[in-house]
């Protein structure tokens, strides 16, 4: 009687042993995960921040080269334009205009 009892708690103590061992290393990879899961939360918050900067500077150069081509535009004599570009000058008739009355 003594024995099976022996037996039963050195079992018993041998199944605790295992489920603490369980439940420390679940535990640790439990927090390992934890921080994993915030350095990719870091990463892409980073992320987010550098793209956003990248479509701030392209929707700025954008602004910056049609502000370059409409001046650009704008100080070429109309002469020079082609005419479906060509702005009409007080005295010239619009393109479609001329068009319709050689047409005529």
């Amino acid at each position: 009687m003594v024995e099976e009892w022996l037996a039963g708690s050195w079992v018993w103590s041998m199944e605790n042993t295992v489920h603490e061992w369980e439940r420390d290393r679940l535990l640790t990879l439990k927090v390992r995960h934890i921080t994993l899961l915030k350095r990719m939360l870091e990463a892409q918050e980073q992320q987010v921040t550098m793209v956003a900067r990248a479509v701030k500077a392209v929707k700025e150069d954008h602004l910056m080269l049609d502000s370059i081509l409409a001046l650009e535009v704008t100080f070429v004599s109309p002469t020079t334009q082609p005419l479906a570009l060509a702005l009409p000058a007080p005295w010239q008739l619009p393109a479609a205009q001329l068009q319709a009355s050689q047409w005529a």
